[in-house]
């Protein structure tokens, strides 16, 4: 039932397909603009990391952290040339043992998780919080309860004198922004950007009726460093563009230090 390869050319070019599909960071291939802006976030002397975070953050970008689904590439262990799955898999949870598996979804390091979603949250409100002239006023995770009932926690409100931005925080995995670099923005606006939710922020910021502009924003990273345009353009429009280069340095480096925790915790086989 097996495929018959005629040549030992044939076989070198079944691993080379392999091999390339399954290459670390592949998420990211093709994608240059954004991926030079990421290294750019590494290069310079102000880089906000410590000696450690800074290793952490190069691995994270490059793709050299050694995940048992990077140290099982071009490997096989039965007759089909299949890979077995205990090669690959997380000790701590059935799933193949990939960065974004560790840095998006291992129960292992949630605590991190959040950690690493609360740092940039928290750098964008405080830089926002520091521009009294323009800012009124910036709420992190206020409670907006809805009229029937629902409640929400959206991760920052600002409001300026002409405006009320919605911004959420989140980080994705890197071929979440290769599939379209608008799907997390969309989906957030599916959330908060409703007539009953404006309702209920501009009551809870008491400027019912006063015509500011209402804008929802996903401020999205991914967990290799990538911006997509409406992240960009909504620094922009705030004016914290030159904070986007730590934020995506601290994103990096605390990736890094999920998988290191995560290879301890597990026993995963092999050196981090």
């Amino acid at each position: 039932s097996g495929k018959t390869y005629r040549s030992k050319e044939e076989l070198r070019d079944l691993y080379r397909t392999q091999l390339n599909s399954t290459v670390d960071g592949k998420g990211i291939r093709g994608d240059t603009r954004l991926g030079r802006l990421s290294m750019r976030s590494l290069v310079g002397p102000c880089i906000p990391l410590t000696p450690t975070r800074y290793i952490h953050a190069i691995n994270v970008r490059l793709g050299t952290l050694q995940t048992s689904e990077r140290k099982a590439r071009g490997r096989v262990c039965n007759e089909n040339g299949v890979l077995c799955d205990k090669e690959r898999a997380c000790h701590a949870r059935k799933a193949v043992a990939t960065l974004g598996h560790i840095s998006q979804v291992c129960p292992v390091v949630h605590g991190l998780r959040v950690r690493r979603h609360d740092r940039v949250r928290d750098r964008v409100a405080n830089q926002l919080q520091s521009r009294k002239k323009s800012v009124e006023k910036v709420l992190v995770e206020k409670t907006i309860k809805l009229q029937d009932g629902t409640v929400l926690r959206p991760d920052i409100i600002v409001l300026t004198d002409t405006s009320i931005e919605v911004i959420d925080v989140q980080i994705k995995a890197d071929m979440g922004i290769r599939r379209d670099l608008e799907t997390d923005q969309t989906a957030k606006r599916a959330k908060y950007d409703r007539g009953d939710v404006q309702t209920s922020i501009e009551r809870e910021l008491s400027v019912v009726g006063m015509g500011r502009l209402y804008t929802v924003t996903a401020l999205t990273i991914t967990f290799r460093g990538q911006l997509p345009r409406h992240t960009v353009d909504l620094a922009t429009r705030l004016k914290f563009k030159t904070l986007l280069p730590e934020l995506v340095a601290d994103v990096l480096a605390d990736t890094g230090s999920m998988f290191v925790v995560w290879h301890r915790t597990t026993g995963n086989a092999g050196k981090p």
